[in-house]
């Protein structure tokens, strides 16, 4: 990739292990939900716990951000080798990545899950979440500059 800081590589590596990690949680949310028949992490439930189609849509969303958050490892793979098709598949991975925490978000706080004492919880991850949409807006502008 022609267009390499110091700064993008940093938010490139944060990126990786933010997916790396988002693998391992939704994995472990999974085992729990298997284990227990409910879902309590990562996502912590309103008053009242979820019901059955949100517990759905989570298992869907999840699976298909595992198949995101190994691409996204891909991308950082190309990236720190240089690879000419990082720069597009992390254009797709981010996309992705910004559209399901605004989803994961919006269906997390309607449900009225963002109440003491899991508002930490919401606010830990997307305070983790912000220096992924300053790459995304970096990559645009270098990608636009080509």
């Amino acid at each position: 990739m022609r267009f390499r800081s110091k700064w993008m590589s940093w938010l490139v590596a944060w990126y990786a292990v933010y997916q790396a990690i988002h693998i391992f949680v939704n994995l472990r949310g999974l085992a729990m939900m298997e284990a227990r028949g409910a879902i309590d992490f990562p996502a912590p439930p309103p008053p009242g716990g979820w019901s059955e189609q949100v517990i759905i849509f989570f298992v869907g969303m999840a699976s298909l951000d595992a198949v995101n958050a190994l691409l996204a490892l891909v991308f950082a793979w190309g990236y720190f080798r240089g690879r000419h098709w990082a720069a597009s598949l992390g254009l797709v991975v981010l996309t992705i990545s910004i559209y399901a925490a605004l989803l994961f978000n919006y269906a997390t706080y309607v449900a009225g899950a963002w109440r003491p004492p899991a508002l930490g919880a919401y606010l830990f991850i997307n305070i983790a979440f912000l220096p992924v949409f300053v790459l995304y807006g970096l990559l645009l502008h270098r990608t636009a500059k080509r």
